[in-house]
């Protein structure tokens, strides 16, 4: 195996393993954060999904915390 298949075998395992996960997360974490703001009386973090845009935020506003130069807006 040359070294340029195997770059491209670990890319693309990356990259399944990646969706994988983003369609775990958006299925199976994000409707549970949805039914939890809905009841503590909040709106949806974003009413639309734009091509999976609104997974990106959440997903940014869990792993960004305040205090970080890279969350401008202050998210919790």
């Amino acid at each position: 195996m040359t070294i340029e298949a195997l770059v491209f075998v670990s890319f693309l395992s990356l990259f399944l393993v990646s969706a994988i996960l983003w369609f775990v997360f958006s299925y199976g974490v994000i409707p549970k954060i949805d039914k939890r703001m809905v009841d503590a009386g909040e709106s949806r973090a974003c009413p639309t999904d734009i091509m999976g845009l609104r997974v990106l935020m959440i997903a940014t506003a869990i792993g960004v915390p305040m205090g970080n130069p890279l969350n401008h807006d202050g998210n919790p």
